[in-house]
């Protein structure tokens, strides 16, 4: 009788969990769903977005990591942090980072995954945002970032994705 209990549970796990491919086109859709929220105009929504990653102050700070978090929340997940670090640790964690280390990396890029990015060329990682498209032909990554400019934008990378240092589609395993 227990066994029987266990396998069902077991069961109605596998029937709930998205396939990676649809979990990913969750996520693109969510994060589409943001574009052009701004602090100035919509910041109740960037709050939403810290506050889902664990920013208990009362003021706006940096938040493209909790865009990425409060996006794949949205999609099940449990990734959260206010900080990049914090996205790549809890993706280490997870088993579900890898590291970008030259363009013979770029075949890793998937639609829906995050990536993280070091602005500063320091070896810290210093922003994050969502795949929406690669197009490996022209080296071209088509992102959405929250963040970028003060809004939730649509980023065209080409000269910038040495900077990439990683990707995740950082949905957990059961």
């Amino acid at each position: 009788m227990e066994t029987l209990l266990i396998l069902g549970i077991v069961y109605l796990m596998f029937q709930k969990r998205k396939t990676d491919s649809n979990f990913l086109d969750s996520v693109v859709i969510t994060a589409n769903s943001q574009y052009g929220v701004s602090e100035s105009e919509n910041p109740n929504q960037v709050m939403e977005y810290l506050k889902s990653a664990g920013w208990t102050e009362n003021y706006i700070a940096p938040w493209c990591a909790a865009y990425v978090s409060w996006v794949y929340q949205q999609n099940d997940s449990t990734l959260k942090s206010t900080t990049v670090t914090g996205l790549i640790n809890q993706a280490t964690n997870a088993g579900k980072w890898n590291r970008i280390h030259s363009s013979a990396d770029y075949y890793k890029f998937k639609k829906g995954q995050f990536f993280a990015l070091d602005y500063n060329e320091n070896g810290v990682p210093d922003h994050a945002g969502i795949i929406l498209e690669y197009d490996s032909e022209n080296q071209i990554l088509y992102t959405i970032e929250g963040n970028y400019s003060n809004k939730v934008d649509r980023v065209t990378r080409k000269n910038t994705l040495n900077l990439i240092t990683g990707v995740s589609d950082f949905q957990e395993p059961f």
